[in-house]
């Protein structure tokens, strides 16, 4: 795949080719890499799990309140953590940039050394893309490749009555920017996979509520979270001086934590929560009931409304 359209071959982005094809961290996981039509991936024997995302200016982020560096590495990471929910090792990414004309070549390579960052970490090769410029805001799509690693993919959809709902760190807070320094949770997913039986996962994006029902929607079965074991971030204790929200509801509702949220059965539970390896927390069960409810210190339960952030 050309990392610039034809239309665009000369000047800036053909120094960006350039620049990118001295750049690029390698890894020797493309056959072909940057430069040619298409980029050519060895043959895995094992299934290939592919995730996508859109980042904009003005509904994801906002270029005139953060380094590029930040925007670049947040839009790999949020793909990256896509893969870590469904317990894949990541291989490969390919980049599409829409950029506005004022943009210049120092600041595009800015954007991708924040890519960078994660590719290194996890060694994910940039392997092209595509990069347009127009009168409008940046958009960054970003398309992630992962290999399976185990016997299977996690899924939303495997979820148990009697399970036990986990995590696997503090939540709520993210308007402080955490959610532009976070780490995928590859390396956490990969632990669990080799060591334990998940049987449903997503990663915690659009908020604890929102997330848990998609579990539970996909499962077809029901939750009750308990409030005093959820793990409140001090961001989220921060915002909740000022916000007029609870720390509470920041945990449940501000999204972009980017933990993981996964069920396992009650033995499976207790074997985690004795692994000096792991770190997570149990904040509920699920049920048959195919209802989410949350219950608080004295043991009240009440509906938990399904919040969240929506773009």
């Amino acid at each position: 795949m050309r990392l610039v359209s034809g239309r665009y071959t000369n000047g800036m982005e053909a120094e960006l080719i350039h620049w990118l094809r001295d750049n690029v961290p390698r890894f020797g996981k493309a056959d072909i890499s940057i430069g040619d039509d298409a980029a050519v991936l060895p043959v895995i024997n094992s299934r290939t799990a592919i995730t996508t995302d859109t980042l904009m200016d003005g509904v994801h982020f906002l270029a005139t309140e953060l380094s590029l560096e930040d925007i670049g590495y947040k839009a790999m990471a949020v793909n990256v953590s896509d893969l870590a929910a469904m317990a894949a090792e990541p291989v490969a990414a390919v980049v599409s940039l829409t950029i506005p004309r004022s943009m210049q070549l120092a600041e595009i390579q800015q954007l991708y050394e924040g890519m960078f960052k994660i590719s290194r970490r996890f060694q994910i090769e940039i392997v092209g893309g595509d990069t347009n410029r127009w009168a409008g805001p940046l958009t960054i799509a970003i398309t992630v490749f992962g290999k399976e690693r185990g016997t299977s993919f996690w899924t939303r959809s495997d979820a148990k009555a009697g399970d036990i709902i986990l995590v696997t760190g503090p939540l709520g807070g993210s308007l402080l920017r955490r959610h532009f320094s976070f780490l995928p949770r590859v390396d956490e997913a990969a632990y669990l996979q080799d060591n334990y039986n998940v049987h449903a996962a997503t990663d915690i994006t659009d908020g604890l509520a929102r997330d848990l029902a998609n579990i539970i929607e996909a499962s077809q079965c029901g939750a009750v979270l308990d409030c005093d074991c959820i793990p409140v971030s001090n961001d989220a204790r921060e915002l909740a001086k000022s916000s007029g929200r609870t720390p509470l509801d920041h945990a449940m509702n501000d999204g972009e934590d980017f933990e993981l949220l996964f069920t396992t059965s009650a033995e499976e539970s207790k074997r985690m929560l004795v692994d000096p390896k792991l770190d997570v927390v149990v904040i509920g069960r699920c049920t048959d009931d195919r209802q989410l409810r949350q219950r608080d210190g004295n043991g009240i339960e009440q509906v938990l409304e399904r919040g969240g952030y929506q773009h």
